[in-house]
């Protein structure tokens, strides 16, 4: 009996921390229960990064009231919501059914799902939301959960970058969807390609983006990044060229163009054999020649003996 338990306990275990993108630092807690509390229930939370002792779990957990909060009414609590980001949209309508009192904590994002049912178009608040609090230091802010594999859990969430991905090419027709349930599943995919790729590769390639959108700033005739056209990526790719000491730069550079393109789901320039020649250039151009050593010969045999 005690076996199939703690078989259970590690199977739960592992679920929560699939589970659990954000979490809050206690400091950021403690400021935001003086401005709104006191809160009275943590809905979205676990046994180990639970703010509150009253709290809500995906799956059991020692200590949790409710097994899913969404199964529960709101009603008649304060809540402390931190939901994972693919969760927001579904909290705020639930917020909206159960008409409670809450403080909900998400990134600011605003070409994700939920940020049209917090705002009405010039950034007019909802008539449900009563105040908005714009904090700049997320460092302090968030905490990673134990998906150290999730791009969420980093400390920097690359917000720039991923919101102009997710507003273009197959991203920006989510208007469209209209069924709630499709909305659900259409919120889990942003993650959901993420981590298609390990969370260090993606930081990587997200960098590698970000440094070629900054120099497309240099020059306003470039007027599209997404997608990008192959003429102004291969003289980005030459300007690398021009200033690197090794061909891993440009190559870097074009996996990360070419990742960037691909999540987006517009035309890649990247497929062009045009630019792949030039990434074989560059190999050439910029590959350290192989040093070969001097030969030992008797003579140095005998010094060394």
């Amino acid at each position: 009996m005690d076996s199939t338990r703690r078989k259970q306990e590690s199977r739960l275990s592992k679920s929560n921390r699939r589970y659990r993108r954000l979490g809050t630092s206690d400091e950021f807690f403690e400021f935001v229960d003086n401005l709104w509390g006191p809160h009275s229930i943590d809905r979205f939370a676990n046994m180990e990064n639970r703010k509150l002792l009253r709290f809500n779990s995906l799956y059991w957990n020692p200590g949790s009231e409710s097994i899913d909060s969404f199964t529960c009414n709101w009603h008649e609590e304060n809540n402390w919501l931190v939901p994972p980001v693919a969760l927001a949209a579904k909290v705020i309508n639930h917020l909206v059914k159960c008409r409670p009192v809450g403080t909900l904590i998400v990134p600011k994002w605003s070409s994700s799902p939920f940020w049209p049912l917090l705002f009405e178009e010039g950034l007019h608040y909802k008539p449900y939301v009563e105040d908005v609090f714009e904090f700049l230091e997320a460092n302090r802010i968030f905490v990673a959960g134990h998906n150290v594999n999730s791009i969420f859990a980093q400390g920097d969430l690359k917000g720039t970058v991923l919101a102009k991905i997710f507003t273009t090419g197959f991203w920006k027709h989510s208007h469209i969807i209209s069924h709630p349930q499709l909305k659900t599943l259409f919120q889990k995919l942003s993650s959901t390609v993420l981590d298609s790729r390990a969370k260090t590769t993606v930081s990587k390639y997200i960098g590698y983006f970000k440094r070629f959108v900054l120099w497309t700033r240099k020059y306003s005739e470039i007027t599209s990044i997404l997608p990008c056209n192959e003429l102004h990526v291969s003289l980005y790719l030459q300007h690398l060229i021009d200033n690197s000491s090794h061909y891993s730069v440009i190559e870097a550079a074009f996996y990360g163009i070419k990742w960037a393109h691909h999540i987006a789901g517009v035309k890649n320039p990247c497929d062009s054999d045009f630019v792949r020649s030039i990434i074989d250039a560059s190999k050439r151009l910029l590959s350290r020649p192989i040093q070969k050593k001097t030969p030992v010969d008797p003579e140095i045999m005998k010094k060394t003996f």
